[in-house]
């Protein structure tokens, strides 16, 4: 398995500042020379925890880039407010309104509590991915 020692030297500091610049994961990627499959794999890696830090602290940089451009640009009559709305639809998952669906509702009523613990820590996996870890000093950041 690929982990973060295979590559190129200094890839933190590559990877964050393409996020310090309001990057994404593709452009990170692309700059390691890294396939989706092969980044995904090393992000689920527990093993490879620098790689996880870098990344989930790189992606809220550039989420941090982004909403910055937005405001201060408020003003601006100049900037594409739809466009950057759509950006952040798009890739941070905004969204105009929120709905719980009855289907959904059903669905989670009918369950076991088997069925229920395994979703539930399928949610939770995929939060502790997405939650800011601090960088260690060990990892050169």
């Amino acid at each position: 398995m690929i982990t973060s020692d295979s590559l190129k030297r200094g890839w933190q500091a590559i990877a964050l500042e393409l996020y310090k610049q309001g990057g994404s994961d593709a452009e990170v990627m692309a700059k390691l020379g890294v396939s989706k499959t092969i980044f995904d794999n090393m992000l689920a890696n527990e093993d490879d925890e620098m790689f996880s830090q870098i990344i989930i602290n790189g992606r809220t940089v550039a989420l941090a880039w982004w909403l910055e451009a937005g405001r201060i640009n408020l003003e601006n009559k100049a900037f594409n407010y739809s466009g950057w709305l759509a950006n952040m639809k798009g890739r941070f998952g905004w969204a105009d309104k929120t709905e719980v669906k009855q289907d959904t509702l059903t669905t989670i009523m009918n369950m076991s509590p088997e069925e229920l613990d395994a979703q539930l820590s399928g949610l939770i996996q995929k939060h502790r991915k997405n939650t800011i870890v601090p960088i260690s000093k060990e990892g050169g950041a």
